[in-house]
Formats: structure tokens, sequence, C-alpha cells
């Protein structure tokens, strides 16, 4: 198999990236919750926290970012949609919310299978103002890391913003 198939490939059953994405975000969540009780800080405020007035608070940040992960299984590999209602308000729930989407990811990984040959596959997305087409492929270099990327760092920044004292270990983690 050429490196370039073999990267495509990797692209494509990218899972364990997103997997150490959400895996980091928990962290930084459980950070939070600690400082948040260490300062008497609600956490309401940590999860309604917003880095403007125009951007989405923390709570969607973290649901976009499940969403953007479990759209790939989907998408991509085939597998039955994953609904989760984009309802939370607590800082328990987003934990929870991020937890159900690692234990999906997690059980889509032993499922490499689903994902070989996928690189060339069509995928939609709909957005507000059209549907935009990729191949698996691209979909998942150029619409699902960057998507998923942006909102795990606007998480961290919201988090940082508010006074938690998260630093770059936090955000990367260990390999």
């Amino acid at each position: 198999m050429s490196s370039y198939k073999q990267h495509l490939l990797t692209t494509v059953t990218g899972v364990p990236l997103l997997i150490r994405g959400l895996t980091q975000l928990a962290h930084n969540l459980e950070k939070a919750e600690e400082w948040a009780k260490e300062n008497n800080v609600p956490t309401e405020q940590l999860v309604n926290a917003r880095l403007i007035d125009t951007m989405q608070p923390l709570k969607f940040q973290v649901q976009f970012a499940s969403n953007v992960a479990k759209a790939v299984l989907h998408r991509v590999a085939g597998h039955e949609w994953v609904t989760m209602e984009d309802n939370e308000t607590t800082m328990d729930q987003l934990k929870d919310r991020v937890a159900r989407t690692l234990k999906v990811l997690r059980e889509a990984e032993s499922k490499k299978a689903d994902f070989e040959g996928k690189e060339q596959i069509e995928v939609t997305v709909a957005i507000p103002s059209r549907d935009l087409k990729f191949t698996g492929a691209v979909y998942i270099s150029y619409w699902v890391v960057p998507n998923f990327f942006f909102h795990i760092t606007t998480a961290y920044d919201i988090l940082r913003k508010e006074g938690v004292p998260l630093g770059k270990p936090d955000f990367l983690g260990t390999p």
C-alpha cells in the first residue's frame, strides 16, 4: 500500500484523534469543576460562559465537538446515528455527554474494517445555506478535524478566560 493511500486510510479511521481530543476536553471540564468548587464559582457560570457575546457558550462548544465526532461514525463508517439531545445545562451533564461520546468512539475504534475503502465515498453535510459534498477522506481532513479542534479549543479558551488554570499540557495531554 502506498504511503499516500495509508495516510488516507489513517485519516478516515482517525477516531483515535477524536478520542484524544475528547479525553483532554473531559480532563479540562473536570479541572474546571474542581477550580469552581475551590473558588466558590457556580459551575453554571462556566457552562454558560462565552469568549464574546457573539460566540456560543461552553455548553455549545462541547455539544458541537461531540456531534462532529459522532457524525464520522455515521457518515463514513455507516454506523447508526447516535442521537444526543444537545440540552445539557450543567457541568455534570457536559461531562456525561463527553463520556458517552467517548464510549461510542471507543466501540467504533474496534471496527476499523467499517472504515476501509471509504476514502472516496460521497459524504454530504447539510448546512443552512446549502449541502456540502466531500469524499470520505476530504470530509475528515477538511471538515471534521478543523471543526472539532475549533470547538475544543474554544471550550479551552472559555475556561481560561473564566480563570480556570489550564495550560498547554491540559490541551495536548500526553502521547
